[in-house]
């Protein structure tokens, strides 16, 4: 989708307005925390457009309405592989049917200009948001959407300093649902002789707390695998990124930026994971972990090619206990 589609705006507001569910579960990101059984999977190392249709709707503003696939993607995450030189994902699809049923998109390749007109649409939601490609020119971005039905006011961050985002975070009318982190493009010295918070930017997704359905006590912070694990003394991790090089060269105890839910159960946090460790299955994500008596479903998943050599920190996940 390029600029171009900017002009069919009002269109695509009829469009999604006339074919919203009715009844849908909320709040908003349920799908990462709820303890209502779901069939679940995941898809590596593929190309993003490849998922549509399969794993994913997609929209069709011409012609015929396409029939539903019957999943939809919670989490999506986009990385360079440089064997094939090109972007490639890896993502979690649930199957889009009973409690979880939902109008869900994945919206691949598009501009800041696109993620913009998304993102004021009310009638619609960004579930997730993943930024690659960056240069200091552009950006290329790819959305998880989902339908809005009752009008939850939201608010996307693109490329937000530090800063912005944390007057976010500050701010109890607010809660986050997606955190993408990334280094900023172009030319620098990659560790100055001082920590440059600059030099991270991020892209966030809000939803307003002001009706109570909506509302969930949701904590951000910065720290390790064994921070994160902790975090099931108060909720359940939804969320994971790596902060990058620069600051983990600066603070080596923040790997990772999270985000927990006041909400759910119990969750294991894995990282340095291979794909057969992740996923025994592509259509049945189930995980032994650590030798517990235990079967868990993926709901957040980061990490490049399953190459240690390439990506030290190997494959990220965290697994949410039945």
């Amino acid at each position: 989708m390029k600029a171009r589609n900017l002009i069919v705006t009002l269109s695509l507001v009829f469009w999604l307005n006339s074919n919203l569910q009715a009844g849908e579960p909320i709040p908003l990101g349920y799908e990462r925390w709820s303890n209502t059984p779901v069939t679940s999977g995941a898809v590596f190392s593929t190309d993003p457009a490849s998922l549509l249709g399969v794993y994913a709707d997609q929209w069709n503003l011409i012609g015929p309405v396409r029939p539903s696939c019957g999943r939809r993607l919670i989490d999506i995450d986009i990385y360079y592989d440089p064997n094939s030189k090109k972007y490639l994902s890896n993502a979690i699809w649930i199957e889009n049917a009973g409690d979880y049923k939902t109008t869900s998109y994945l919206v691949h390749n598009v501009s800041k200009a696109d993620v913009e007109m998304i993102a004021s649409i009310k009638s619609l939601v960004i579930l997730d948001i993943e930024s690659y490609n960056h240069s200091a020119f552009s950006t290329a971005y790819t959305l998880i959407v989902r339908s809005n039905p009752v009008r939850f006011a939201t608010k996307v961050l693109i490329s937000a300093s530090y800063d912005e985002l944390q007057s976010y975070l500050a701010n109890s009318q607010w809660r986050p649902i997606d955190i993408d982190v990334h280094q900023s493009p172009g030319e620098y010295v990659k560790f100055p002789s001082n920590y440059d918070e600059n030099m991270n930017f991020y892209d966030a997704v809000f939803v307003s707390t002001q009706q109570l359905s909506n509302r969930r006590t949701t904590y951000v912070a910065f720290g390790t695998r064994d921070d994160i694990n902790a975090a099931n003394n108060y909720g359940q991790v939804v969320d994971v990124e790596s902060t990058g090089e620069h600051m983990q060269h600066y603070f080596p105890d923040r790997p990772y930026l999270y985000i927990t839910v006041e909400a759910g159960s119990s969750f294991q946090f894995a990282e340095e994971l291979t794909a057969s460790q992740t996923v025994a299955s592509q259509y049945d994500l189930q995980y032994y972990y650590d030798f517990e008596d235990l079967f868990a479903r993926c709901v957040d998943l980061e990490g490049g090619p399953f190459n240690q050599d390439y990506n030290p920190f190997g494959h990220r996940a965290v697994f949410k206990n039945p």
